[in-house]
């Protein structure tokens, strides 16, 4: 069986906004409840802009618009991040210049802002002088958001959650250390729906052992994060992992990728059906122009993985499971073999509308860029 066969648009960009992006400038896209797609970006004036689709699966961009910006945000390459909350409703996640997490959310589903900015602070550092953090963001197990940031210098892993599902009485009042086994070198979080917990899985350097953690809102006696324990070796003679990324099958298995030392190949290995990590790899190579460092992936409405990755020579590759929570196909192009669809810097997003179908955004230059899946994918 082969790999599914999408149809795409041609590249599409979305109008530029009155203050210009910075090249390295931090984005997001997110699917807003009732479908219609949006990205947010920091621009040259330190502010948070948006722009969205008129409806859903049009190619109709409003103007950009300013969310503001909550304190001195001069280093544009910080992350921002944005998902739904479980109500529907967007919440968008960016650090300032000091490493402190700001927020800001939709009043209502799909339209209308909060006023106001708000501080979920940052957490204690072993690094007195100039600390630094890496942010991710997820939905826990019971539906809350919950903020993880890892210290740059020493690895630890602090988390910030909200009491219940959309935050309606606010925030854990400080931040939780998740702790760390000897300064870990990437970490990922995702929620799996059908085992009832929410994990986390990082790696040792020089060792490269994965170890794990894992906490739930519905298992009694599992409210707090478990201490770290190992979970899995690497595939044997591969030196140094990074970009990990947890992504549930169909049938709420999580699956771990990541890039092997020097992004040569794309590696996953998965939970078997008691949600234990199985400690199997398998190599998913590569787009045949190579990898340039950073991929996404998605389910799709038939239940299988898509990877979308940035190759060499600013091509788009494409890599999918043959059937749900199944084996996997060959590499092919975003696009087409003959006229495959480009990018600028190595960043990407994939999101899914209300059709189900893939749009994935890209960074050219000062522009942010949209290629849309037309139809759905069919198998051969």
């Amino acid at each position: 069986m082969s790999s599914p066969a999408y149809f795409w648009d041609v590249l599409r960009y979305l109008p530029l906004p009155s203050t210009a992006l910075a090249a390295e400038a931090r984005w997001t896209a997110v699917e807003n409840q009732d479908g219609h797609l949006e990205v947010f970006a920091l621009a040259q004036d330190g502010a948070v802009w948006h722009t969205w689709q008129s409806r859903t699966n049009v190619v109709d961009w409003s103007d950009w618009a300013s969310l503001g910006t909550p304190g001195a945000i001069t280093q544009l390459a910080l992350p921002i991040r944005s998902l739904q909350n479980q109500d529907g409703r967007v919440e968008i996640f960016i650090l300032d210049d000091n490493y402190k997490v700001w927020h800001i959310w939709q009043a209502a589903p799909n339209v209308n802002w909060v006023a106001q900015w708000a501080s979920l602070g940052t957490p204690p550092s072993s690094t007195t002088v100039n600390p630094s953090f890496t942010m991710a963001v997820c939905l826990t197990d019971t539906g809350a958001i919950s903020v993880f940031m890892q210290d740059d210098s020493s690895g630890d892993i602090f988390s910030r959650s909200q009491k219940a599902a959309n935050g309606s009485t606010g925030w854990e009042e400080s931040w939780t250390s998740v702790g760390s086994v000897g300064g870990f070198e990437d970490f990922a979080v995702a929620a799996s729906p059908k085992s009832l917990q929410t994990q986390a899985v990082a790696v040792l350097p020089f060792s490269n052992d994965f170890w794990v953690t894992s906490k739930s809102g519905f298992i009694a006696g599992q409210a707090a994060w478990s201490a770290w324990s190992f979970g899995f070796a690497p595939p044997p003679g591969i030196a140094g992992f990074g970009n990990l990324v947890l992504q549930p099958n169909q049938d709420g298995r999580l699956e771990l990728f990541a890039f092997d030392s020097g992004n040569s190949n794309l590696w996953h290995t998965w939970q078997n059906d008691k949600f234990q990590w199985t400690g199997e790899w398998s190599n998913l190579s590569h787009p045949s122009t190579g990898i340039d460092g950073a991929f996404v992936t998605s389910l799709d409405p038939s239940g299988v993985i898509d990877v979308v990755a940035c190759g060499d020579n600013f091509i788009l590759g494409l890599v999918s499971q043959t059937a749900p929570n199944g084996g996997w196909g060959a590499w092919g192009f975003v696009g087409s073999n003959r006229e495959p669809h480009l990018y600028i810097e190595p960043e990407l997003a994939a999101v899914r509308n209300d059709l189900g179908l893939l749009n994935i955004f890209v960074r050219t230059a000062g522009d942010v860029g949209l290629i849309r899946q037309l139809e759905p994918g069919h198998r051969s």
